[in-house]
């Protein structure tokens, strides 16, 4: 008897040896399944989401600060994964993708307008791929606006889909995206995808110093030097560029926003005079060779200087800020800040120019702030003999040059899907500073001895209420032109993410 309970212990104890054993063997490989496909809480740096994410990720940034508190993001996050199940299927390719405005925010009506904007960009897209969009549905997330969208395509031969939601907050636009079998695209995995992403209103609080691993770039003659963020950021369409000839020069740095697709043009203009000047000596010039190119039919009385000296007292700063009707060739622009920077050396004139969130964001004013102001330099390099025969030739051609090297670099319209017709677009008739402010006998003199030339062509149009109107071909308000002034025009690109230190 005691033998036969002695036989039972023992072959119930082989049999939970056994499932032990097998119990284990189940843990450790369904660990290595678990240590390849990790899942976890990410929270992206642009503070715009957090959701669940392969930890195998890679992730693309491209930080753009604003001021000492505020940074920007370009960013993505992106994870590819096998189908353990199927070795042969394709692998999923999980992405997040987050693009901040450079302006103030993003309304409600703007946000409606991207979404529709999104909707004809999936369609190109399917199209392109092969495919076709299998639906499409409005999603409200938590009050965030948003549209989800599934389409199937073929790819080498195997039936593939694509599901990607589209988000947007008061200053982000978020990409969630999945791609792979089409028999996964609405799996448990997948949906928990979608399902965990969160959204958040704001842009990234990250304190730091302006213009920290920034780049500069001292204008031809050595008046001024600009302090720019680095060559790679895709925020901006390249690096600035310049022209001059002996006594003037100027530039464009051209930002774009990322969401919008709408442009931001930082222009600076160099005068090199050595003479007295005061605060309505640069009145004069503002009023005859940059506010005229905007507004028509305004006094001095009209628009509200504000005049300072700079902290150090070397040199002095007035500024004034212009809404206007929007440009002919960029209508989005409707306003505009001019700053001029001057003492006895020289004058450098610097333009924000773009729509009104973004020229009221803190981002023109931290560029401004940045702008080194040194026309004595501009005479060390004279005395030097710093050659300036090639820019020289081609100061009058710069608006068309910079113009074209845009377009070839960036790609796409700044509103899709509105036709630019192709070929270079004729430049409308410039205006005259003749309904300027009338300058006193000793301000005449300064105008004529630093004057730059006629007003950009493609800033005709601009206009101040309500006592300017635009002229009769909508190019904007009609003064008179000189027959015998050349007519010229203004006009740099977002190279490949990556990671940058804010």
């Amino acid at each position: 008897m005691k033998s036969e309970e002695t036989k039972m212990m023992m072959k119930y104890g082989k049999i939970r040896l056994f499932w032990v054993v097998f119990g284990i063997f189940l843990l450790l490989t369904s660990g290595v399944a678990v240590a390849k496909i990790n899942w976890e809480y990410h929270k992206s740096i642009s503070g715009a989401f957090d959701a669940r994410f392969p930890s195998n990720y890679k992730i693309r940034s491209n930080p753009l600060r604003v001021d000492e508190h505020t940074v920007i993001f370009r960013v993505e996050v992106v994870s590819e994964v096998e189908d353990d199940d199927n070795p042969n299927a394709p692998n999923k390719v999980y992405s997040i993708k987050v693009d901040q405005t450079t302006g103030k925010g993003l309304g409600k009506s703007k946000v409606n307008d991207l979404l529709a904007r999104d909707y004809y960009k999936y369609q190109k897209f399917a199209k392109a791929m092969g495919g076709k969009i299998e639906s499409q549905k409005d999603v409200d997330d938590f009050g965030f606006p948003g549209k989800e969208f599934y389409f199937t395509f073929e790819k080498d031969g195997v039936e593939q889909g694509m599901r990607i939601k589209v988000m947007y907050t008061d200053v982000s636009r978020v990409e969630a995206a999945l791609s792979g079998p089409q028999s996964s695209m609405y799996s448990f995995r997948s949906n928990d995808f979608f399902d965990s992403l969160k959204l958040y209103d704001g842009a990234a609080t990250i304190d730091g110093k302006p213009g920290d691993g920034w780049e500069e770039y001292e204008s031809p003659l050595g008046l001024f030097t600009l302090v720019l963020p680095e060559k790679a950021n895709t925020f901006a369409l390249g690096p600035p560029r310049f022209v001059s000839n002996q006594m003037r020069e100027k530039g464009r740095y051209t930002l774009k926003d990322p969401v919008l697709g709408y442009k931001t043009f930082f222009n600076f203009f160099g005068y090199k005079i050595k003479q007295k000047k005061n605060f309505d000596d640069v009145k004069t010039l503002l009023f005859a060779e940059h506010i005229s190119k905007y507004v028509t039919n305004v006094t001095r009385d009209n628009l509200k200087f504000d005049e300072r000296m700079a902290p150090d007292d070397k040199y002095g700063i007035i500024s004034t800020k212009i809404r206007m009707r929007g440009l002919e060739k960029h209508p989005y622009m409707t306003a505009v800040i001019i700053q001029a920077l001057f003492n006895d050396d020289g004058v450098v004139v610097l333009e924000y120019l773009g729509s009104y969130p973004h020229v009221e964001s803190p981002l023109g004013k931290t560029l401004f702030s940045l702008v080194k102001f040194h026309p004595e330099k501009s005479y060390e390099k004279e005395n030097a003999g710093a050659d300036t025969a090639e820019t020289n030739a081609n100061y009058d051609d710069f608006e068309d040059s910079v113009h074209d090297d845009e377009q070839e670099e960036d790609g796409e319209n700044d509103i899709p899907g509105v036709q630019v017709p192709p070929g270079k677009p004729e430049a409308p008739a410039t205006s005259s500073s003749k309904n300027a402010s009338s300058p006193s006998d000793d301000t005449q003199t300064l105008k004529a001895t630093i004057k730059l030339g006629l007003p950009d062509a493609e800033h005709e149009g601009g206009k101040d209420a309500p006592e300017a109107s635009p002229s009769p071909d909508g190019q904007g308000p009609k003064k008179a032109q000189d027959p015998k002034e050349k007519e010229t025009k203004v006009d740099p690109p977002v190279p490949t993410e990556q990671k940058a230190k804010p």
